[in-house]
């Protein structure tokens, strides 16, 4: 629409400049966030530019703005708060969010190193909002036992973290348990045995 005269704010979110059209456009916000103003706005490509900002829910950060046709955009697609650029009516630019990542970190039972063979396949990041399933552990000669949220391995093993169940980074134990035992007996006597004869030898117990 027009406006005669000197340039006029109409609200915070629609106004135009004389002799200059400006197109309705629909500000939207996708899951997890808002935005300000919402709704419509009144833009062009000249002097009209309102400002829109976008505001992300607790644990979700903002990502970008897109829009569903090239006659709506924005100055910065990457930026909460940007401008409104419109050259035709009736499309929309909409604010996108994602839920904060958080940090998995990885220890064997007791909080020493993880001694697994299959870190590279372990997920290294919670994102909030969505459920994360574990990855069981390996290790040569071990049977896993489980992802654990204490050291000592207590309580019940968890397989997966639910969407919202954690709000910053964190550690899971590994427990293991020996799947067998091999004995290596070395035994180098001084002297020459007579059959029948005791001796003593030395036993190293290994996992198998």
């Amino acid at each position: 629409y027009t406006t005669e005269g000197a340039a006029t704010p109409v609200s915070t979110a629609n106004f135009s400049v004389t002799g200059e059209t400006a197109y309705n456009t629909t500000i939207a916000a996708g899951a997890n966030g808002s935005v300000s103003p919402s709704g419509t706005v009144y833009a062009n490509n000249n002097h009209v530019h309102p400002t829109i900002t976008a505001t992300p829910n607790e644990h979700y950060h903002f990502v970008n703005w897109t829009s569903n046709n090239a006659a709506a955009s924005v100055a910065d697609a990457n930026s909460a708060t940007t401008t409104v650029t419109a050259t035709a009516s009736g499309y929309t630019i909409t604010a996108n969010f994602a839920g904060d990542e958080y940090t998995i970190t990885y220890k064997d039972q007791g909080g020493v190193d993880y001694s697994g063979n299959n870190m590279g396949s372990l997920p290294a990041t919670h994102t909030y909002g969505t459920a994360t399933e574990l990855v069981s552990g390996a290790k040569e000669g071990f049977t896993f036992g489980g992802w654990y949220t204490d050291a000592e391995c207590t309580g019940e093993a968890v397989t997966s973290i639910g969407a919202t169940a954690k709000t910053s980074n964190f550690t899971l134990y590994a427990k293991w348990t020996p799947s067998g035992y091999n004995a290596r007996i070395t035994f180098v006597p001084g002297n020459i045995v007579a059959p029948g004869a005791t001796v003593t030898v030395t036993a190293t117990i290994e996992p198998a």
